[in-house]
């Protein structure tokens, strides 16, 4: 069966000149990673914040699908994130600085001129 709709895809996009397509087969580990990165996306889509009592607030799973999916990979996705914000924060705070006296020393600063008329 998927012979056959390869044959018959490959068919249909010789029959549109304009499109250029190229067929790749992907091994089982790219089908693993996909398939993995597609059910991420579901669970950040259904995840929903919720306060507590002690006023802090915990992410969870909307309740309905609280009993079918797992958060595990979503938790992972939010560690992943405050590690490259941590990284990214530690790239600004290792660039020198560009010393302000080295600045002022490309403009000249010429000092105002004293008046000798006095206006009352």
């Amino acid at each position: 069966m998927g012979k056959e709709f390869e044959d018959k895809l490959k068919d249909e996009l010789n029959k549109l000149q304009s499109v250029k397509t190229k067929m790749i087969k992907l091994d089982w580990r790219d089908e693993i990673a996909l398939t993995n990165i597609d059910a991420l996306k579901e669970e950040l889509v259904n995840m929903v914040r919720k306060k507590r009592d002690t006023g802090k607030d915990s992410f969870e799973l909307t309740p309905e699908k609280a009993n079918k999916m797992h958060d595990d990979r979503a938790y992972t996705c939010a560690l992943l994130g405050w590690a490259l914000l941590q990284e990214r924060r530690n790239d600004i705070l290792k660039k020198p600085r560009n010393n302000i006296e080295h600045a002022l020393s490309y403009i000249s600063i010429t000092p105002p001129r004293r008046s000798t008329t006095y206006n009352c």
